[in-house]
């Protein structure tokens, strides 16, 4: 398993972009009915059921973009699966590549 790494900026529009692929080849995400982020230790999830601007996967040929930014999130450093479910496998499907992501809450300078 091969770990992702990634950074969240919390109250801003950054976004991960990534490439979802198994044997070296996209992966067609055109049946995806829905996707969870769910941290390891289970302290938090982003479901695209709930917060479905968090995920977009419609542009095809495997991409996946996330944005993570206004999502109620704890700073820190967490490992996290990805899990995608379609209309085959109801109970998802756990990605084999877990993704590291550093949150940070950027401090705002008021004048």
């Amino acid at each position: 398993m091969s770990r992702i790494r990634e950074t969240i900026y919390l109250d801003k529009n950054n976004a991960i972009d990534l490439q979802l692929q198994a044997d070296g080849a996209a992966v067609d995400l055109s049946s995806v009915t829905r996707m969870i982020l769910r941290d390891v230790g289970c302290e938090w999830e982003v479901d695209s059921a709930t917060s479905a601007g968090a995920f977009d996967w419609s542009s095809g040929g495997g991409a996946l973009s996330l944005r993570l930014g206004d999502e109620t999130i704890p700073p820190g450093a967490y490992n996290c699966w990805l899990i995608v479910f379609d209309p085959t496998n109801i109970d998802g499907i756990v990605w084999e590549e877990q993704l590291r992501l550093t949150v940070i809450a950027v401090c705002t300078v008021t004048p």
